[in-house]
């Protein structure tokens, strides 16, 4: 067939229509209705990134052919994303080595990004801007997520931003174990009032080093002293009444 085809009815092919171009398509038994196209097998040339076979709306914008299997996704001459045989996605790049890499050259405005774009107009203290999950297919981990990170607001007229770190274990879902605040502040096992605030115990194998400021540890008692060196519970300082040591 040479030129438009016009039907009010059905069209229906069921020999293969072959050309050889680099935009040559075979068709294998199509059938178009209401402006729809349906068809068992679609074929289409190589193409390349500045003509790809399928093109959608223009010349160089579409689908082509990236060998190897893989497929290229190409707008205004240029490939834009990249599947390949082992269906890793790139962006940016040819040669994905992760199942979606990202990639461009790190000038200003050109940095790879990953954004989550909440559209909530009224954000309200708890809410969450956006959170990426871990899932585990393990049976022993069968918690869904297994961890996760959030960006979670934290006053009520949604002026202030804090960072949540989630962890589980077993059948739970994972729950919050660490927060940055919206002033940098940290806090483990709590919402942080300092600049570090852990609750519970915590041990280090360095020396704690302050420029300026000090170092404060509740009263403790004889028995249970507030500062404990080595390994024995009950032997250490505390703090007996005002201004004193024991």
């Amino acid at each position: 067939i040479s030129g438009n085809v016009s039907a009010t009815g059905n069209i229906q092919v069921d020999d293969i229509i072959e050309k050889s171009t680099d935009h040559g398509v075979e068709i294998e038994q199509v059938t178009l209705k209401d402006g729809k196209v349906t068809a068992t097998t679609l074929r289409s040339g190589q193409g390349s990134q500045s003509a790809p076979s399928i093109d959608i709306g223009d010349d160089n914008s579409g689908l082509f052919d990236a060998g190897n299997d893989a497929i290229g996704f190409t707008t205004g001459g240029s490939q834009k994303m990249h599947i390949d045989v082992n269906g890793k996605i790139g962006v940016g790049t040819d040669s994905p080595n992760a199942q979606l890499e990202i990639s461009n050259d790190g000038t200003s405005g050109n940095i790879p990004t990953v954004r989550l774009n909440s559209t909530e107009g009224n954000v309200g203290s708890g809410d969450v801007l956006g959170q990426i999950d871990f899932k585990s297919a393990d049976s022993g981990r069968s918690g869904d997520p297994a961890a996760a990170i959030k960006a979670v607001s934290s006053e009520a007229d949604g002026s202030h931003t804090d960072l949540t770190f989630s962890t589980g274990e077993n059948a739970d879902a994972a729950s919050e174990r660490m927060r940055i605040d919206s002033s940098g502040n940290v806090g483990i096992g709590k919402s942080p009032s300092a600049k570090l605030d852990v609750n519970g115990s915590y041990q280090g194998a360095g020396n704690i080093i302050t420029s300026s400021g000090f170092i404060r540890s509740p009263d403790g008692s004889a028995s249970i002293p507030s500062i404990q060196p080595g390994v024995d519970e009950d032997t250490g300082f505390f703090r007996p009444a005002s201004n004193t040591i024991g």
